[in-house]
């Protein structure tokens, strides 16, 4: 679900955010997992992958809609920064996702050589990905 913030909102401060109750990302930055998950299978265990997923924003995103639709998913979270790695678990943490994430390091292309074909239900490539939420 997402809201708009009044442009002075600092929502960060919120004791709420803080406990991981909500995620701040842009609109734009939604759309891609609103799509993604509109017509996802509900009757079987789903795999997801974000494939370049630090900061972690639609990482997250993409956990709780599964985790509202279903409790048999997994998401693969994979990014090829280690030193961003960090605040991708860290976020997940904090918004309650991470007993359903598995977390890579590496490059996308990489892992999806890696996989067996149609391992995956959903599949999610921001690239390139600024890693900083915005689109103005």
């Amino acid at each position: 679900r997402g809201y708009w913030l009044d442009a002075a909102a600092r929502p960060g401060l919120d004791a709420a955010h803080v406990e991981g109750e909500f995620y701040v990302q842009e609109a734009s930055a939604m759309l891609s997992v609103a799509a993604l998950c509109r017509d996802a299978p509900r009757d079987r265990r789903l795999v997801a992958i974000d494939a370049c997923a630090a900061p972690g924003g639609k990482t997250v995103q993409l956990a709780t809609t599964l985790r509202e639709a279903t409790d048999d998913f997994v998401v693969l979270a994979n990014d090829p920064s280690s030193s961003r790695l960090g605040a991708l678990t860290a976020n997940a943490r904090r918004c309650g996702v991470e007993p359903w994430l598995a977390v890579a390091r590496g490059d996308a292309g990489a892992l999806f050589n890696a996989l067996p074909a149609a391992s995956a239900d959903l599949i999610l490539v921001d690239a390139p990905c600024s890693g900083d939420a915005t689109c103005r």
